[in-house]
């Protein structure tokens, strides 16, 4: 298992004093699934879930670091989901993210899993959101693939897994 990011209870204050709420997107990244992993995407980094169990969240602070992220686990981004800054309070989304990341989160894979993580932190901020990608009942794991296969919503930016390598080729230049 490659870099995941620092789980949110090694997190000094200080460190949390960088998280910002702003140029908010979703991102759906290649996994260890076939429907993929999303991930919270902010000027600050990238907020997600990622181990099973009871555990805390993780952050991927740079670009670099998410780079990494990538590299090392041979992930690739399927596609990104912007989020306009009119459809939440930025303040209450900074308190949520820095909650979160001091609290335990349930991961139970095909339930309470990424994008209910995702869900639930833009929701606290008084977004709507939800990821929906198909017409038929399918768990929130299942959503983030099939988000990323159909690109049926919002601004979704939907990339085949050519533009997605090319995208990935230049993040690592």
């Amino acid at each position: 298992m490659g870099y995941k990011g620092t789980l949110g209870n090694e997190l000094n204050p200080i460190q949390l004093n960088w998280v910002r709420a702003s140029n908010v997107e979703v991102y759906v990244v290649s996994g260890s699934t076939k429907w993929g992993h999303a991930l919270l995407g902010t000027s600050s980094g990238w907020f997600h879930i990622t181990d099973p169990g009871l555990t805390y969240p993780r952050w991927i602070e740079t670009h670099l670091l998410f780079k990494k992220y990538l590299e090392e686990d041979d992930k690739y981004v399927l596609g990104v989901l912007e989020i306009p800054d009119s459809t939440f309070d930025p303040d209450k989304l900074r308190a949520e993210i820095v909650a979160s990341l001091r609290r335990r989160w349930f991961w139970g894979g095909f339930v309470h899993n990424c994008v209910n993580y995702v869900e639930y932190v833009l929701q606290k901020a008084g977004s709507d959101f939800k990821m929906e990608g198909t017409n038929f009942p399918v768990n929130g794991l299942q959503k983030a693939g099939l988000m990323s296969l159909n690109g049926v919503i919002g601004n979704f930016k939907r990339r085949t897994k050519d533009e997605a390598m090319q995208a990935k080729e230049r993040l690592l230049k």
